[in-house]
Formats: C-alpha cells, structure tokens, sequence
C-alpha cells in the first residue's frame, strides 16, 4: 500500500500558495547562487555546483518514479506477493535517475551562465506562476484524488 508522504496536515489555501512560492523562490535563489558561484570560482565549483543541485533533481524524479512504479504494483500484484515486496523500493530504478539528474544539473548550470538579467526576472515571474497554478491545481484535484497520494500527484503536473 502506498504511504501518505504529506504529513503536514490540511492548509488553508493562501498559506498553500505561500509555502510554495517560498520554496519555488528559494530554489530559484539557490540556482542563480550556484550559477554565480560557477562564474565566479572557475571549473571545480561547477562540479560541486552540479552535485549540489543533482540531488534536489534527483529527488523530484526519484519521487514521480516510485510513484508510477508503485501504482502499477498496486494495481498488478497481490499484496503479500513476491514480486511486490521485490519491487516496491525500485533500488535499481532509483539510481538509475542519478545519472539523468547530473546530466539535467549540467545542462541548467550551462544554460543559466548564459542568462541575464531579464531572464532570470522571467524565471522569477514563472516561479510565482507555478506556484499560484500549484494552489489551484492542488485545491481542485483535492476531489478527484485520494488524499494519501494528493501531494505526489500534484508536485507531477508541471511535467504533464
């Protein structure tokens, strides 16, 4: 069975709104830093600036795979079965993704030493779109979805 990863408790819909355009913010913050920082320092802090950025990458894709993997479990295997218990964590899947992630880090820390000032406004001005559209899309599929895999399924839509 899959768990309820939000343990957070139900919000209201403004406070929704605000915890993720403050996360959204940070992280666009965190990005701009990290792409500075490579400017800045030279070949090795890229390095470190892709490592430190795959890992949040790798996160959000490890999520929506174990996610899709477990719905095609639940709806394929008994519950005490073999293969269920054999898949469910998906270990191989997982570092799979670590790869992917390094190279999606790669390409964001190429890309955004090329950006300027008004790009990096636009990106800004997305981040507060994404985060309004998330409040809605999360209040609206509230409905639709079961509660226990809610947040999952909203942090996805971006991606669809």
């Amino acid at each position: 069975m899959m768990t309820n990863t939000d343990t957070t408790g139900p919000r209201s819909p403004s406070s929704e709104i605000g915890i993720s355009l403050f996360w959204l913010t940070v992280a666009t913050l965190g990005l701009l830093l990290l792409v500075e920082l490579a400017r800045a320092w030279g070949c090795w802090s890229s390095v470190m600036a892709i490592i430190i950025f795959a890992y949040p990458i790798w996160l959000a894709r490890r999520e929506g795979f174990l996610f899709n993997r477990r719905l095609l479990l639940t709806g394929l295997t008994i519950e005490d079965g073999v293969y269920r218990r054999l898949f469910w964590h998906g270990r191989i899947g997982t570092s799979f993704r670590v790869g992917t992630a390094l190279v999606s880090s790669t390409i964001l820390l190429a890309l955004g030493l090329r950006l300027g000032a008004e790009q990096w406004g636009l990106i800004f001005a997305d981040a507060v779109f994404v985060a309004l559209c998330y409040g809605w899309y999360r209040r609206h599929a509230a409905g639709e979805v079961r509660p226990e895999v809610l947040g999952i399924f909203v942090r996805g839509w971006p991606l669809w």
